[in-house]
């Protein structure tokens, strides 16, 4: 990813430069924590004006959002059946795509985009241009997720149909119909190699899948309510997912064992994703914040940001890790600048 620009970068400095001259024990303090590798706990909110851009010009409901492999360009997804591309260097809009969109992904190899919405359908888009590459039909209710497999040869695609269905996207045809969930397929992820597929269901249950036989390997169960969001680490040996039920599990991919819950959001867990580096998770809850989980050692120390007045639907990390970036009920959209956080 191209380097932030420099009215990003600056403007915290100097606001955080101010702040120690206002309150130089709290600046003093939280400076030395910081440097010596301490975790911040849960209930500590950092002061978030010193360390996001706020992006908003659709107007609602920000639902989904998705970086791309180069980490110049944001997609977001609006309720008002918007897609919009961002320049992330100079955080101005760039293509406007109108869609029935509910979520969206980018393909590993930045080159399109898949959206998922209320008429059954899938649809790809050309990022370049904008267009419409294809619609993928299939499903017999409303499509509530998508995922792109690393090759970005390969799509899935969760419905309240309470099916996946996996696409090829060079015949714009579904190749497998995976069925085991009894209740909405709210979200779906490939495994970084490409052989595993999990997908989260209002039946509270995690199935991860084979792939090229599509069948179930493991079946996880652990959260008392509806999953929502799932995410493999980057070395893809750790799942983690998130619930209705206020808390994020962490599972062993290859084995299904519960490792670790975490918790402190007061709300459903709707998103969760790894760092580049699978030393953080960072969370988005119906609770208004974004909570930065530190992944150590076994441990999971928590840092929480505010400033968003909503539910935040969907968080994604610049594939640089320099950023994070937060949609919010609010039609707010925040680049959080990791750099000034840990």
């Amino acid at each position: 990813m191209a380097a932030a620009p420099r009215s990003r970068v600056a403007a915290p400095e100097r606001e955080a430069e101010q702040e120690s001259k206002s309150n130089p024990i709290w600046f003093w303090v939280a400076l030395l924590f910081l440097l010596a590798g301490g975790g911040i706990a849960a209930n500590h909110f950092l002061k978030p004006k010193a360390q996001f851009v706020t992006l908003s010009s659709q107007g609602d409901s920000i639902l989904s959002i998705a970086f791309s492999s180069d980490g110049q360009t944001l997609a977001s997804a609006s309720h008002n059946n918007t897609i919009q591309l961002w320049n992330v260097v100079t955080d101005k809009p760039l293509n406007l795509m109108q869609d029935h969109t509910d979520a969206i992904a980018f393909s590993p190899d930045g080159r399109s985009l898949a959206s998922a919405g209320w008429d059954n359908k899938v649809r790809q888009w050309d990022v370049s241009s904008g267009q419409l590459i294809a619609a993928l039909e299939g499903h017999t209710e409303q499509v509530l997720c998508v995922a792109f497999g690393p090759d970005s040869r390969m799509l899935a695609s969760g419905s309240r149909d309470k099916t996946i269905r996996i696409w090829n996207l060079a015949s714009a045809k579904s190749v497998r119909i995976l069925r085991g969930h009894t209740g909405d397929v709210n979200t779906v992820a490939f495994s970084p190699d490409g052989r595993l597929l999990a997908s989260g269901s209002s039946d509270n249950s995690i199935l991860l899948w084979d792939v090229e036989t599509g069948t179930v390997v493991r079946t996880l169960k652990g959260h008392t309510g509806a999953v929502n969001t799932v995410a493999f680490s980057p070395d893809g040996r750790t799942l983690a997912s998130g619930s209705d039920d206020d808390t994020i599990d962490l599972w062993d991919a290859d084995t299904g064992k519960l490792l670790h819950t975490l918790k402190g959001h007061t709300g459903a867990v709707r998103s969760v994703a790894f760092s580049p580096d699978g030393s953080l998770l960072a969370s988005g809850s119906d609770d208004a914040t974004v909570r930065l989980w530190r992944l150590q050692d076994g441990t999971a120390a928590s840092t929480t940001l505010q400033g968003q007045n909503a539910t935040i639907n969907s968080v994604a990390f610049s594939h640089d890790g320099a950023l994070l970036a937060s949609a919010s009920n609010d039609t707010t959209i925040r680049l959080w600048t990791l750099s000034s956080i840990h």
